[in-house]
């Protein structure tokens, strides 16, 4: 199935498939005791994890499933060139690809297991597109593809270019959610 993620996100996004209908929600998180990425069903339900494990130059994350209970694998940051090789470990994956692309395929043995893409929609923002062959890779190539974003580097021109320009967001929450704005007294 493929699955269109945001890319530039901070809290909480929707994962949507061609007919932008919900499937999972990614959930980032970004504090001092607390780094990863987490993957939710449409009922706000934990399905997978992606902690942070180690705080060195090149870090490492363990996976585990929605209890937290049994580690799936781990994914360790290596350090390349040009093209990006990583390995996840546990699950037996081979992540090759382009990191400022943020393009990825993904092999078990000689076998394709998933692809990373990005896309760009209409509206300016910029998606990253998850197609997976079996609905049991699912949740765990969205956190490998949401950590493999965390990692991707934007060009220094595209870069300074864009660092007065409003953010954009990654998807409409709809008529029910207003806006927040801080009213000044």
């Amino acid at each position: 199935m493929r699955f269109y993620v945001p890319a530039e996100h901070n809290a909480l996004v929707r994962v949507t498939d061609e007919r932008n209908q919900p499937h999972y929600l990614i959930q980032s998180l970004r504090s001092f005791e607390l780094n990863g990425v987490r993957v939710l069903s449409l009922s706000a339900e934990t399905l997978g994890e992606a902690r942070q494990s180690s705080l060195k130059l090149l870090p490492s994350y363990t996976l585990t499933n929605g209890t937290g209970d049994e580690t799936i694998g781990q994914i360790n940051r290596l350090v390349g060139v040009w093209r990006e090789v990583l390995f996840v470990s546990g699950l037996n994956w081979l992540v090759v690809g382009d990191i400022t692309q943020n393009q990825y395929n993904v092999f078990r043995g000689n076998k394709k297991v998933w692809v990373v893409d990005t896309l760009n929609r209409a509206d300016d923002a910029d998606y990253f597109v998850v197609d997976v062959a079996d609905p049991v890779n699912e949740v765990p190539a969205l956190l490998v593809a949401a950590v493999l974003n965390r990692w991707r580097k934007v060009p220094l021109r595209s870069g300074v270019r864009n660092l007065l320009k409003p953010k954009k967001k990654g998807y409409v929450l709809g008529d029910d959610f207003a806006p927040y704005r801080h009213r000044r007294s």
